[in-house]
């Protein structure tokens, strides 16, 4: 059954406030995702295991899957 909400088209940044963007995951996005979690790591790995090794690579990665879905 296809979903009456999705017409196929890609989805289209959206305004949510001043100066706020609601955009879709991108390639680009993988450097600031990864300087997030190293930034973060210790905090994140008491609850989070996979970011005691997350890399670039990691990010590249998991981007490309949020995208395909």
């Amino acid at each position: 059954m296809s979903d009456p909400m999705d017409s196929g088209a890609p989805a289209q940044p959206l305004l949510i406030g001043p100066g706020a963007v609601l955009r879709p995951f991108a390639e680009s996005d993988a450097a600031e995702l990864t300087a997030a979690v190293a930034a973060n790591r210790e905090h994140l790995a008491h609850r989070l295991p996979w970011a005691e090794s997350h890399g670039f690579e990691d990010s590249v990665e998991y981007l490309a899957r949020k995208r395909a879905q």
